[in-house]
């Protein structure tokens, strides 16, 4: 948590702070190119509105309870008992080896890194397969059944349906002609 507040603080901080700098030692830029980088454009739009970066901290601070209270609910649910900061480890964890998934959405991959935590983890035996399934039924299948629904009643399913044709075909026998 402490790192997280000196992280939010820095995004406060810091643009200012380099705005500071830059006219304590009179830097002017020789020549202004015309299209700055993204990057730029990004960093003057949060120096604008500083609470955008910290909205974007407290919603990823967020999730990640999210994940971890998932992780414990299931557990818990299994019978067996593991203490919310290793709950909230293991979904750090999680997270940050899906974060660049090596498969399509990280199948495979993410749950191989839950049951080997949460194997070392267990003081209890419990079944961790089954906590596996369950943690990645709720976070990522429900996610895509959710997200799903809510596409299609947006209207972006008619895309998927075949379209009738504009105008009937060109055909020789309709028009009468022949040779």
């Amino acid at each position: 948590m402490g790192i997280l507040a000196l992280f939010a603080l820095a995004l406060l901080l810091v643009p200012a702070l380099i705005d500071r700098l830059k006219r304590w030692s009179g830097h002017r830029p020789a020549r202004r190119p015309r299209l700055r980088p993204p990057v730029d454009r990004r960093a003057a739009r949060c120096r604008c509105r500083p609470g955008t970066g910290l909205l974007v901290v407290v919603a990823s601070l967020y999730i990640w309870l999210c994940d971890a209270a998932v992780l414990w609910l299931v557990i818990a649910g299994l019978g067996a008992r593991l203490p919310f900061a290793e709950a909230g480890f293991v979904a750090l964890t999680v997270d940050i080896f899906a974060a660049v998934p090596l498969t399509p959405g990280g199948m495979g991959q993410v749950e191989a890194v839950y049951a080997a935590l949460l194997a070392l983890l267990a003081a209890a035996p419990f079944s961790v397969a089954a906590a596996v399934l369950v943690t990645r039924a709720i976070t990522y299948w429900s996610f895509l059944l959710f997200s799903g629904a809510v596409t299609f009643a947006a209207g972006f399913g008619s895309l998927l349906a075949p379209q009738p044709p504009a105008e009937p075909a060109n055909d020789l026998t309709q028009r009468g002609g022949g040779i």
